[in-house]
Protein backbone atom coordinates (compact mmCIF):
# COMPACT_ATOMS: atom_id res chain seq x y z
CA UNK A 1 0.00 0.00 0.00
CA UNK A 2 2.83 2.59 0.56
CA UNK A 3 3.62 1.80 -2.93
CA UNK A 4 -0.21 2.32 -4.17
CA UNK A 5 -0.11 -1.43 -4.83
CA UNK A 6 -3.64 -2.77 -3.69
CA UNK A 7 -4.24 -6.24 -3.28
CA UNK A 8 -6.37 -8.28 -0.73
CA UNK A 9 -5.25 -11.39 1.80
CA UNK A 10 -7.33 -13.96 -0.19
CA UNK A 11 -5.48 -12.60 -3.27
CA UNK A 12 -2.36 -13.29 -0.92
CA UNK A 13 -2.90 -17.02 -0.23
CA UNK A 14 -4.52 -17.73 -3.76
CA UNK A 15 -1.72 -16.93 -5.18
CA UNK A 16 1.40 -18.05 -3.64
CA UNK A 17 3.97 -16.62 -5.86
CA UNK A 18 5.85 -12.67 -6.56
CA UNK A 19 5.38 -13.54 -10.24
CA UNK A 20 0.95 -14.82 -9.42
CA UNK A 21 0.70 -11.90 -7.61
CA UNK A 22 2.17 -9.22 -10.07
CA UNK A 23 0.03 -11.06 -12.56
CA UNK A 24 -3.16 -10.49 -10.89
CA UNK A 25 -2.28 -6.94 -9.74
CA UNK A 26 -1.85 -6.20 -13.54
CA UNK A 27 -5.09 -7.67 -14.12
CA UNK A 28 -6.86 -5.97 -11.53
CA UNK A 29 -5.23 -2.50 -11.61
CA UNK A 30 -2.43 -0.97 -9.04
CA UNK A 31 -4.38 1.60 -7.53
CA UNK A 32 -4.44 1.54 -3.80
CA UNK A 33 -8.12 1.04 -2.38
CA UNK A 34 -9.00 4.09 0.00
CA UNK A 35 -8.61 3.17 4.00
CA UNK A 36 -11.87 3.58 5.81
CA UNK A 37 -13.81 6.72 5.65
CA UNK A 38 -15.48 6.72 9.31
CA UNK A 39 -14.92 9.58 11.55
CA UNK A 40 -16.00 9.88 15.44
CA UNK A 41 -20.32 9.82 15.37
CA UNK A 42 -20.42 9.02 11.72
CA UNK A 43 -22.01 5.98 11.75
CA UNK A 44 -24.87 7.48 14.45
CA UNK A 45 -28.24 9.42 13.35
CA UNK A 46 -28.53 12.99 14.24
CA UNK A 47 -30.66 12.45 16.71
CA UNK A 48 -28.84 10.01 18.81
CA UNK A 49 -25.87 12.20 18.29
CA UNK A 50 -27.44 15.07 20.29
CA UNK A 51 -28.03 12.80 22.93
CA UNK A 52 -24.72 11.78 23.16
CA UNK A 53 -23.13 12.83 27.20
CA UNK A 54 -20.20 14.53 27.73
CA UNK A 55 -16.67 13.46 27.88
CA UNK A 56 -17.49 10.75 25.15
CA UNK A 57 -15.06 10.76 22.23
CA UNK A 58 -16.82 8.73 19.89
CA UNK A 59 -20.26 6.05 19.57
CA UNK A 60 -21.33 3.69 16.99
CA UNK A 61 -23.67 0.86 16.87
CA UNK A 62 -22.70 -3.06 17.99
CA UNK A 63 -21.35 -5.50 16.44
CA UNK A 64 -23.72 -8.78 15.38
CA UNK A 65 -21.55 -10.42 18.11
CA UNK A 66 -21.08 -7.88 20.43
CA UNK A 67 -25.03 -7.77 20.85
CA UNK A 68 -25.32 -11.32 20.97
CA UNK A 69 -22.76 -11.07 23.86
CA UNK A 70 -24.51 -8.79 25.86
CA UNK A 71 -28.09 -10.07 24.87
CA UNK A 72 -26.71 -13.78 26.82
CA UNK A 73 -24.97 -11.78 29.62
CA UNK A 74 -27.97 -9.32 30.29
CA UNK A 75 -30.36 -12.27 30.35
CA UNK A 76 -27.94 -14.81 32.14
CA UNK A 77 -26.77 -11.86 34.86
CA UNK A 78 -25.02 -13.95 37.69
CA UNK A 79 -23.43 -16.76 35.66
CA UNK A 80 -20.47 -14.76 34.56
CA UNK A 81 -21.23 -15.57 30.95
CA UNK A 82 -18.54 -13.91 28.49
CA UNK A 83 -16.67 -12.99 31.62
CA UNK A 84 -13.31 -14.15 30.94
CA UNK A 85 -10.37 -14.23 33.05
CA UNK A 86 -6.71 -15.09 32.10
CA UNK A 87 -4.08 -15.85 33.71
CA UNK A 88 -0.39 -16.13 33.51
CA UNK A 89 2.72 -17.44 35.64
CA UNK A 90 5.53 -15.59 34.90
CA UNK A 91 9.10 -14.87 35.70
CA UNK A 92 10.83 -11.89 36.26
CA UNK A 93 14.39 -11.34 35.21
CA UNK A 94 14.61 -7.99 37.88
CA UNK A 95 12.50 -7.50 40.79
CA UNK A 96 8.83 -6.62 39.65
CA UNK A 97 7.94 -2.92 40.25
CA UNK A 98 4.06 -1.87 40.07
CA UNK A 99 4.65 1.77 39.49
CA UNK A 100 6.35 0.71 36.24
CA UNK A 101 3.39 -1.44 35.40
CA UNK A 102 1.11 1.10 36.14
CA UNK A 103 2.62 3.43 33.72
CA UNK A 104 2.54 0.95 30.77
CA UNK A 105 -1.25 0.28 31.61
CA UNK A 106 -2.11 3.88 31.53
CA UNK A 107 -0.14 4.24 28.40
CA UNK A 108 -2.09 1.20 27.40
CA UNK A 109 -5.58 2.70 28.08
CA UNK A 110 -4.72 5.85 26.14
CA UNK A 111 -3.49 4.07 23.10
CA UNK A 112 -7.20 1.54 22.44
CA UNK A 113 -10.41 3.10 22.72
CA UNK A 114 -11.73 -0.63 23.15
CA UNK A 115 -10.34 -0.27 26.96
CA UNK A 116 -12.33 2.90 27.37
CA UNK A 117 -15.57 1.30 26.00
CA UNK A 118 -19.16 0.64 27.50
CA UNK A 119 -22.17 -0.07 26.00
CA UNK A 120 -25.49 1.87 26.16
CA UNK A 121 -28.99 -0.38 25.73
CA UNK A 122 -31.16 1.82 25.86
CA UNK A 123 -30.97 5.56 25.58
CA UNK A 124 -30.72 5.78 21.72
CA UNK A 125 -32.52 4.66 18.72
CA UNK A 126 -30.43 1.86 18.84
CA UNK A 127 -27.71 0.24 21.28
CA UNK A 128 -24.51 1.66 21.24
CA UNK A 129 -21.01 1.58 22.12
CA UNK A 130 -19.17 4.71 23.76
CA UNK A 131 -15.97 5.41 24.00
CA UNK A 132 -14.75 7.73 26.88
CA UNK A 133 -12.02 10.22 26.59
CA UNK A 134 -10.44 9.03 29.73
CA UNK A 135 -10.65 5.98 31.56
CA UNK A 136 -8.97 3.69 34.54
CA UNK A 137 -8.18 -0.39 34.06
CA UNK A 138 -7.19 -0.97 37.79
CA UNK A 139 -4.42 -2.67 38.65
CA UNK A 140 -4.53 -4.88 42.04
CA UNK A 141 -1.32 -5.98 43.34
CA UNK A 142 -1.22 -9.27 46.22
CA UNK A 143 1.88 -10.53 47.94
CA UNK A 144 1.16 -14.40 48.17
CA UNK A 145 5.53 -14.94 48.36
CA UNK A 146 4.41 -15.84 52.47
CA UNK A 147 2.30 -18.89 51.05
CA UNK A 148 3.59 -22.28 50.45
CA UNK A 149 2.81 -23.44 46.53
CA UNK A 150 -0.33 -25.15 47.56
CA UNK A 151 -1.84 -22.34 49.40
CA UNK A 152 -0.86 -20.16 46.91
CA UNK A 153 -2.75 -21.84 44.06
CA UNK A 154 -5.80 -22.10 46.42
CA UNK A 155 -5.35 -18.21 47.26
CA UNK A 156 -5.49 -17.88 43.44
CA UNK A 157 -8.60 -19.75 43.08
CA UNK A 158 -10.75 -18.26 46.04
CA UNK A 159 -9.79 -14.75 43.93
CA UNK A 160 -10.68 -16.15 40.83
CA UNK A 161 -14.16 -17.18 42.36
CA UNK A 162 -14.45 -13.50 43.98
CA UNK A 163 -13.60 -12.09 40.57
CA UNK A 164 -16.57 -13.96 38.77
CA UNK A 165 -18.93 -12.78 41.28
CA UNK A 166 -17.76 -9.30 40.88
CA UNK A 167 -18.80 -9.46 37.11
CA UNK A 168 -19.23 -6.24 35.45
CA UNK A 169 -21.32 -3.52 34.66
CA UNK A 170 -21.41 -2.99 30.62
CA UNK A 171 -22.64 0.65 31.38
CA UNK A 172 -19.59 1.30 33.28
CA UNK A 173 -15.87 1.22 33.33
CA UNK A 174 -14.29 -0.23 34.10
CA UNK A 175 -15.18 -3.19 31.59
CA UNK A 176 -11.47 -4.90 32.40
CA UNK A 177 -8.98 -5.57 35.14
CA UNK A 178 -5.61 -6.52 35.99
CA UNK A 179 -4.25 -7.96 39.07
CA UNK A 180 -0.48 -8.90 40.35
CA UNK A 181 0.09 -11.98 42.94
CA UNK A 182 3.59 -12.05 43.53
CA UNK A 183 4.12 -15.62 44.24
CA UNK A 184 8.30 -15.69 44.77
CA UNK A 185 10.97 -13.41 44.39
CA UNK A 186 11.07 -13.54 40.89
CA UNK A 187 8.02 -15.18 39.72
CA UNK A 188 4.38 -13.55 39.53
CA UNK A 189 0.88 -14.74 38.69
CA UNK A 190 -0.87 -11.65 36.13
CA UNK A 191 -4.44 -12.32 35.41
CA UNK A 192 -6.41 -10.48 33.30
CA UNK A 193 -9.91 -10.10 33.90
CA UNK A 194 -12.55 -8.49 31.41
CA UNK A 195 -15.75 -8.99 29.27
CA UNK A 196 -15.74 -10.72 26.09
CA UNK A 197 -17.81 -7.72 24.50
CA UNK A 198 -14.79 -5.46 24.25
CA UNK A 199 -11.91 -7.59 22.90
CA UNK A 200 -11.59 -10.82 20.92
CA UNK A 201 -8.89 -13.21 21.58
CA UNK A 202 -6.07 -11.63 19.07
CA UNK A 203 -6.93 -8.22 20.75
CA UNK A 204 -6.19 -10.09 24.07
CA UNK A 205 -2.51 -11.26 22.41
CA UNK A 206 -1.85 -8.01 21.56
CA UNK A 207 -2.95 -6.25 24.38
CA UNK A 208 -0.70 -8.50 27.22
CA UNK A 209 2.68 -8.13 24.46
CA UNK A 210 2.40 -4.80 23.76
CA UNK A 211 2.14 -4.24 27.97
CA UNK A 212 5.17 -7.08 28.45
CA UNK A 213 7.31 -4.80 25.96
CA UNK A 214 6.04 -1.44 27.21
CA UNK A 215 6.82 -2.57 31.05
CA UNK A 216 10.34 -3.79 29.76
CA UNK A 217 11.13 -0.97 28.17
CA UNK A 218 9.79 1.74 30.52
CA UNK A 219 11.91 -0.48 33.28
CA UNK A 220 15.01 0.48 31.78
CA UNK A 221 14.23 3.72 31.48
CA UNK A 222 13.50 3.73 27.28
CA UNK A 223 10.08 5.20 26.18
CA UNK A 224 7.89 2.29 24.35
CA UNK A 225 7.81 1.62 20.89
CA UNK A 226 3.90 1.15 20.19
CA UNK A 227 1.88 3.96 18.82
CA UNK A 228 -1.78 4.71 18.79
CA UNK A 229 -3.28 2.66 15.67
CA UNK A 230 -4.93 5.00 12.99
CA UNK A 231 -7.73 2.01 12.13
CA UNK A 232 -10.75 2.22 14.75
CA UNK A 233 -13.37 -0.78 15.85
CA UNK A 234 -15.64 1.12 14.41
CA UNK A 235 -14.72 0.70 10.54
CA UNK A 236 -15.32 -2.79 11.34
CA UNK A 237 -19.34 -2.20 12.37
CA UNK A 238 -19.56 0.05 9.16
CA UNK A 239 -18.03 -2.98 6.98
CA UNK A 240 -20.20 -5.43 9.01
CA UNK A 241 -23.59 -3.07 7.83
CA UNK A 242 -22.83 -2.31 4.58
CA UNK A 243 -22.41 -5.99 3.98
CA UNK A 244 -25.80 -6.57 6.16
CA UNK A 245 -27.62 -3.94 3.83
CA UNK A 246 -25.48 -5.44 0.21
CA UNK A 247 -27.98 -7.32 -2.14
CA UNK A 248 -24.92 -9.58 -3.48
CA UNK A 249 -23.74 -10.97 0.32
CA UNK A 250 -27.84 -11.52 0.57
CA UNK A 251 -27.59 -13.39 -2.41
CA UNK A 252 -24.38 -15.22 -1.52
CA UNK A 253 -25.21 -16.77 1.33
CA UNK A 254 -29.04 -18.31 0.06
CA UNK A 255 -26.97 -19.69 -2.89
CA UNK A 256 -24.70 -21.40 -0.52
CA UNK A 257 -27.30 -22.50 2.14
CA UNK A 258 -29.63 -23.59 -0.86
CA UNK A 259 -31.49 -26.85 0.07
CA UNK A 260 -29.47 -27.65 3.13
CA UNK A 261 -30.58 -30.98 4.78
CA UNK A 262 -31.25 -30.31 7.82
CA UNK A 263 -27.73 -32.21 10.51
CA UNK A 264 -29.37 -33.67 13.25
CA UNK A 265 -27.14 -35.40 15.95
CA UNK A 266 -27.95 -38.20 18.31
CA UNK A 267 -28.47 -36.83 21.59
CA UNK A 268 -26.05 -38.35 23.68
CA UNK A 269 -28.12 -37.20 27.19
CA UNK A 270 -26.06 -38.38 30.10
CA UNK A 271 -26.66 -36.98 34.17
CA UNK A 272 -23.43 -35.74 34.14
CA UNK A 273 -24.84 -33.19 31.67
CA UNK A 274 -26.50 -31.13 34.19
CA UNK A 275 -28.46 -28.45 33.53
CA UNK A 276 -25.96 -27.50 30.18
CA UNK A 277 -26.52 -29.72 28.43
CA UNK A 278 -22.96 -30.88 28.00
CA UNK A 279 -20.08 -32.53 29.53
CA UNK A 280 -16.08 -32.03 28.17
CA UNK A 281 -13.88 -35.38 27.74
CA UNK A 282 -10.31 -35.19 27.20
CA UNK A 283 -9.10 -37.36 24.76
CA UNK A 284 -4.87 -37.32 25.22
CA UNK A 285 -3.28 -37.29 21.92
CA UNK A 286 -0.25 -39.45 21.22
CA UNK A 287 3.21 -38.16 19.78
CA UNK A 288 3.16 -40.80 16.84
CA UNK A 289 -0.48 -39.31 16.28
CA UNK A 290 0.45 -35.55 16.35
CA UNK A 291 3.31 -36.28 14.07
CA UNK A 292 0.84 -37.74 11.48
CA UNK A 293 -1.24 -35.15 11.79
CA UNK A 294 1.44 -32.79 11.03
CA UNK A 295 2.97 -34.49 7.94
CA UNK A 296 -0.81 -35.09 6.34
CA UNK A 297 -0.77 -31.12 6.61
CA UNK A 298 2.55 -30.81 5.08
CA UNK A 299 1.82 -33.25 2.62
CA UNK A 300 -1.24 -31.40 1.96
CA UNK A 301 -0.04 -27.92 2.01
CA UNK A 302 -2.23 -26.55 4.69
CA UNK A 303 -2.50 -25.46 8.17
CA UNK A 304 -3.03 -28.01 11.11
CA UNK A 305 -6.55 -26.30 11.44
CA UNK A 306 -7.37 -27.49 8.48
CA UNK A 307 -6.70 -31.21 8.86
CA UNK A 308 -8.48 -31.00 12.09
CA UNK A 309 -11.37 -29.15 10.29
CA UNK A 310 -11.59 -31.97 7.94
CA UNK A 311 -11.73 -34.93 11.31
CA UNK A 312 -14.23 -32.79 12.59
CA UNK A 313 -16.60 -32.77 9.24
CA UNK A 314 -15.80 -36.54 9.51
CA UNK A 315 -16.90 -37.23 12.54
CA UNK A 316 -20.34 -34.80 12.07
CA UNK A 317 -20.83 -36.78 8.63
CA UNK A 318 -20.90 -39.58 10.36
CA UNK A 319 -23.31 -39.04 13.29
CA UNK A 320 -25.71 -37.12 10.75
CA UNK A 321 -25.39 -40.02 8.38
CA UNK A 322 -25.15 -37.90 5.18
CA UNK A 323 -22.04 -36.58 3.73
CA UNK A 324 -23.82 -32.83 3.06
CA UNK A 325 -22.90 -30.75 6.82
CA UNK A 326 -22.91 -27.70 7.90
CA UNK A 327 -20.93 -26.25 10.86
CA UNK A 328 -19.64 -23.18 12.22
CA UNK A 329 -16.59 -21.46 11.85
CA UNK A 330 -15.22 -18.06 14.06
CA UNK A 331 -13.75 -16.08 11.44
CA UNK A 332 -11.64 -12.67 11.99
CA UNK A 333 -13.06 -9.57 10.18
CA UNK A 334 -10.36 -7.26 10.83
CA UNK A 335 -10.29 -4.39 8.16
CA UNK A 336 -7.35 -5.22 5.58
CA UNK A 337 -5.14 -1.15 6.66
CA UNK A 338 -1.62 -0.64 7.48
CA UNK A 339 -2.22 -1.26 11.65
CA UNK A 340 -5.37 -3.51 11.51
CA UNK A 341 -3.85 -6.19 13.40
CA UNK A 342 -2.82 -3.99 16.25
CA UNK A 343 -6.44 -2.77 17.37
CA UNK A 344 -8.36 -4.32 20.03
CA UNK A 345 -11.72 -4.39 19.43
CA UNK A 346 -14.55 -7.65 19.16
CA UNK A 347 -14.00 -8.49 15.12
CA UNK A 348 -15.04 -11.85 15.47
CA UNK A 349 -18.12 -13.67 13.30
CA UNK A 350 -19.54 -16.88 13.12
CA UNK A 351 -19.66 -18.61 9.80
CA UNK A 352 -21.65 -21.32 8.26
CA UNK A 353 -19.70 -23.89 6.75
CA UNK A 354 -21.33 -26.50 4.67
CA UNK A 355 -19.35 -29.10 2.63
CA UNK A 356 -20.41 -32.42 1.31
CA UNK A 357 -17.61 -34.60 1.99
CA UNK A 358 -18.29 -37.12 -0.93
CA UNK A 359 -18.43 -34.85 -3.74
CA UNK A 360 -16.05 -33.25 -5.66
CA UNK A 361 -12.84 -35.57 -5.00
CA UNK A 362 -12.88 -35.67 -1.00
CA UNK A 363 -12.65 -38.97 -0.75
CA UNK A 364 -9.35 -38.95 1.02
CA UNK A 365 -8.10 -37.52 4.16
CA UNK A 366 -5.41 -34.99 2.06
CA UNK A 367 -8.25 -34.33 -0.81
CA UNK A 368 -11.12 -32.90 2.28
CA UNK A 369 -7.97 -31.57 4.13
Amino acid sequence: KERDLAFSLDQVFRHRTVRQLARELKASGLAAAPAGTTTPFSLLSEEDRRRVPAGIEDAYPLGKLQAGMIFHSEASRGASVYHDIFSFHARTRTPFDPDVLWTAVEQLVERHPALRTTFDITRFSEPLQLVHARGVVPLGVEDLRGLSPEEQEEALAAWTAAERERGFDLARLPLMRYQVHLRGEDSLQFTVSFHHAIIDGWSDATMITELAVSYQHLRRGEPHPFEAPVTRHREFVALERQALGSPETRSYWRQKLHDLPSVELPHLGSPEAGERGAIWHTVPISEDLSEGLKRLSRAAAVPIKNVLMAGHLRVLALLAGQPDVLTCVTSSGRPETVDGERVLGLFLNSMPFRIDIGAGGTGTWRELA
